[in-house]
């Protein structure tokens, strides 16, 4: 019982995470992430639009590198 209940709680974990996921992804505002040192990890669409660079351009960059 405890078993299936925690498969249970995992699966709607997972799911809850990947709807957020959709949701950050495709918000029309900017939403960036960069690691403790200031690279950033993620960029979203938002982000692409308002700043003109793709994420395959600037995410691994460093902030300061750019003027945005």
């Amino acid at each position: 019982m405890k078993e299936k209940l925690n498969k249970d709680v995992e699966r709607v974990q997972s799911a809850l995470q990947e709807h957020l996921a959709a949701i950050v992804q495709s918000s029309d505002d900017t939403i960036i992430s960069k690691s403790m040192d200031g690279i950033i990890i993620y960029w979203n669409v938002g982000a692409e639009r308002i700043f003109n660079y793709s994420s395959k351009e600037i995410v691994k960059q460093y902030k300061k590198e750019h003027k945005y």
